[in-house]
């Protein structure tokens, strides 16, 4: 018998969390819930308005691969940094043991961007989803979009998943990484597609797969570039390449000014409410910062972990819907301050000490989400300022992942603060969008 893949792993472990979250929540409690759930937007127009390249800016404390990027992030602060630098879309790492993600992260993120109104950007969830349920979770939680991996699904599922994100309002990013699954991915109507350069079942990184997969893809769907991404050279390569829009994680994670990184000179971080946080790239990109962003509200610290990093903008219609049938809705999770922090490998992961609820139909699940947060989704990290050196410069050197595009102003983004202190990426912090 063959040895499980990393995927295999975390899938495993994110059926129990599921089933667990079904148990402390019902899925009749998170639908109920939908009622008060904020107003989804179109994921896909609002990538395509960023036209000619989107930037998904991701927000994520540890991966599989990398171990801890940044653990004591504050997930708002930093999504408040995305948004300031005029990211289209902020793609929240959920999953707890691994990457340290709660959705008590993504529901902050979500109610921190609300005051920008339809100039905010898209909030994804980014998770191993292989349940009805997880969806609902999201969905509560404020998502506008749900990741949906090829690897870990089975056509039924996958097409079952994607009618019931629609049926709730949210267009999903179907994730692939070889030419089967995009065939497959075409095949289910997906109209936002990422091309992960990390092949999940090794996290092996190969740039070169979005430039074999992308000219597969059928004209209406909108392509998005995930994983390896830190230069502007990076980006370009990539829309040359036929993709609309690229997912960007751990060099964002690193940089010293994110906003800075993503929207080049002229983005602007204004301070937190009350004016007593550091001054944004106006004031010097990279200054270092006086304090450190507090502890973030909610939540256990999983294991080490990696995130694929995704993106993605399609432009062809959904596909006729299906009754959705959620499985049992998602549960708070319990928190757990000392949780154990598995290895970087999760071939053999331990079981967490605090799980939040969670299972059901076909696979894993929202574990237990940190406090403040909707639904499950793993415990959050402790506080302190995320962030640090930057990556390196691409082509054009200093320049932004996207410059040229306004910055958001202060008024429209009143809870961010400045970049956390550095950790001394190599590269300094040069801007990627071309």
């Amino acid at each position: 018998m063959p040895e499980p893949t990393i995927l295999d792993t975390i899938v495993a472990r994110r059926k129990l969390d599921v089933a667990e979250a079904k148990l402390a929540k019902p899925a009749q409690a998170l639908q109920a819930a939908l009622a008060g759930a904020p107003t989804p937007i179109d994921f896909a127009e609002r990538l395509r308005r960023d036209r000619p390249m989107a930037v998904i800016a991701e927000v994520k404390r540890a991966s599989p691969s990398k171990g801890d990027i940044a653990p004591g992030m504050d997930a708002v602060a930093q999504g408040m940094r995305y948004a300031s630098g005029g990211a289209a879309g902020i793609s929240v790492l959920t999953e707890p043991t691994w990457f340290k993600g709660t959705l008590a992260d993504l529901a902050g993120v979500r109610g921190a961007v609300e005051s920008m109104g339809k100039t905010r950007p898209a909030v994804l969830r980014k998770d191993f989803i292989i349940d009805e349920y997880q969806v609902l979770e999201a969905r509560v939680a404020g998502a506008d979009s749900v990741l949906l991996i090829v690897a870990s699904l089975d056509d039924e599922t996958l097409a079952q998943l994607l009618d019931f994100s629609r049926e709730l309002g949210m267009e999903p990013l179907v994730e692939v990484n070889n030419a089967e699954e995009m065939h497959r991915a075409l095949d289910s109507g997906a109209a936002i597609i990422g091309i992960n350069n990390r092949d999940l079942r090794s996290f092996d990184v190969d740039l070169g797969t979005t430039d074999r997969l992308a000219g597969l893809a059928s004209g209406g769907v909108l392509l998005a570039a995930l994983s390896g991404i830190s230069t502007r050279a990076d980006v370009e390569r990539f829309q040359a390449a036929g993709a609309g829009a690229v997912l960007v994680g751990e060099s964002l994670m690193l940089a010293d000014d994110p906003a800075a990184k993503i929207g080049g000179p002229g983005a602007h971080t204004p301070p937190p409410p009350g004016g007593r946080g550091p001054a944004g790239p106006g004031a010097g990109a990279g200054a270092e910062r006086k304090k450190k962003d507090p502890r973030p509200r909610g939540g256990r610290q999983p294991a080490a972990g990696d995130g694929q990093e995704e993106g993605g903008a399609g432009a062809r219609g959904p596909g006729p819907r299906r009754a959705g049938r959620a499985g049992a809705p998602p549960g708070q999770g319990r928190e757990a301050a000392g949780a154990r922090s598995p290895p970087a490998h999760p071939s053999a992961p331990p079981r967490p000490r605090a799980r939040g609820a969670g299972g059901g139909r076909g696979g894993g699940g929202g574990g237990g989400g940190g406090e403040g947060g909707a639904g499950g989704g793993g415990g959050g990290a402790g506080g302190g300022a995320g962030g640090g050196g930057g990556a390196g410069s691409g082509a054009g050197g200093g320049g932004a992942m996207r410059p040229g595009r306004p910055p958001a102003s202060a008024s429209s983004c009143p809870g961010a603060r400045g970049p956390g202190p550095r950790r001394g990426a190599p590269g300094g912090g040069a801007a990627v969008r071309p």
